[in-house]
Order: structure tokens, then sequence, then C-alpha cells
């Protein structure tokens, strides 16, 4: 696996990867309702390219092929971390994650938070992630509920 910084050429497969993993992994803790509005299917390529424009971005490639992302802002907000639907449960998400925690400590972020969904959450808890609150919250008139979790990277 290597893992490499992400490049304006990856928005499209990204953005993909992202949606069919929501279809595809997140359905089975969602109602097709949260997933239609969470990751729906027409998208606005000008909003999903500002967004990835404030964040730091890694891709993970199995032989040349996207096998998931991260993304994450410089103060240690972990944004997204998808792995594509047929890499699941190999070490994709671990390795990204690590590469992202390595970057945080070295730009001297001593804590890192995310807000992972009910599929995630308890491989951010194998992670090291403790659970702070569950949030509910509403996207075009439906409510989604996620965790509110973070870690200590000063602690391995």
């Amino acid at each position: 696996m290597q893992i490499r910084p992400y490049t304006s050429a990856d928005l499209r497969p990204v953005v993909t990867l992202f949606t069919e993993t929501v279809h595809r992994v997140n359905s089975k803790d969602y109602s097709p309702e949260q997933i239609a509005v969470w990751a729906p299917r027409d998208e606005n390529w000008t909003r999903w390219q500002n967004r990835f424009n404030g964040l730091r971005t890694l891709i993970a490639e199995i032989n040349g092929r996207m096998a998931g992302f991260a993304a994450f802002t410089g103060q240690g907000y972990l944004d997204f971390l998808f792995v594509h639907h047929e890499e699941q449960r190999r070490g994709v998400a671990r390795a990204l994650l690590g590469e992202v925690e390595a970057q945080l400590r070295a730009l001297g972020i001593r804590r890192a938070t995310t807000h992972a969904s009910i599929t995630a959450r308890p491989f951010f808890e194998s992670m090291g992630y403790i659970m702070l609150e569950q949030r509910w919250f509403e996207k075009d008139g439906v409510m989604l509920t996620n965790f509110s979790m973070d870690k200590d990277l000063g602690s391995r």
C-alpha cells in the first residue's frame, strides 16, 4: 500500500469512493433516507472542490488503485476517513489514520478530533479515540447521528 498526497485529479475518484462507501457500507447502520442526504449521487463538483481546498488529504493506493482517503485540518480535525467497499478490513483505514496522526504530531497538534459515524465508531475506539457525545443533526430535513470523538496524540 502506498499513501500519497491528494491532487486535484483525485477529486472525482475521491467523491465516487465516498459516495459508494456510504451507500454500500454505512447503509447497514443508516436508513435509505439518511444515506440519500448524506451521500447524494448527483454531485456538486464545485462544492466538493471547495471542501477539499481547505483540507489536507491523503490517498491510499493498492496496486495503483485508490483504496481509501483521509482528509483533515491542520488543527487536528479529521473530516473524512473512507475506505473503498472492496478494501474493508485490510488495514487501509489504520494506515491512513496512522499517517494523519503522524502529520498532526509533526505540526505540534496534541489532540485529534472527529465526528464518527455509527459504522466507524468501533474502528476509532480500537484506535484509541474516546467517545465524547452522540450528536443528532438535520440535513435536508432528515435527522442523522454521529459521535464526537477525540484522541490525545501524546499517547500512542
